[in-house]
């Protein structure tokens, strides 16, 4: 497995292309998701792809992953098969932040809790 990506995302893959699809629809972390996309794009495995890209788009976006997401979705831009998928998660990462902070209180919390990644929370909050 290359560098910077989850081992289990090779045997995921490998597995999926083996027959055993339900390794894909189990995962629900879009960043283990992530490294099977980027797997797929570094050995130029084209088959699973669009599995892949319609399980990420079933997974949920909650307050509670939405720096995540959305740091994911920035990061899939880059790749060309990627950028309708980013574009959506990014979309669904704004709904979801104006859907939920709906205070100054709220705000607050969101970007104390999400300091560490505070270049993100400006770019997720630009376009809100």
């Amino acid at each position: 497995v290359p560098d910077g990506y989850d081992p289990r995302a090779a045997d995921i893959l490998f597995g999926y292309l083996k027959g055993f699809d339900i390794l894909l629809k189990n995962i629900q972390d879009y960043k283990l998701l992530e490294d099977v996309l980027g797997l797929c794009d570094y050995y130029e495995i084209l088959s699973p792809l669009q599995a892949l890209v319609n399980h990420m788009n079933d997974l949920p976006v909650s307050m509670t992953n939405v720096i995540k997401v959305f740091e994911i979705a920035k990061r899939l831009k880059f790749l060309e098969l990627y950028k309708k998928l980013s574009l959506r998660l990014q979309s669904d990462c704004r709904k979801v932040v104006k859907a939920n902070l709906t205070s100054s209180l709220l705000i607050i919390k969101f970007l104390t809790d999400n300091e560490d990644k505070m270049d993100l929370v400006l770019q997720l909050l630009h376009k809100w």
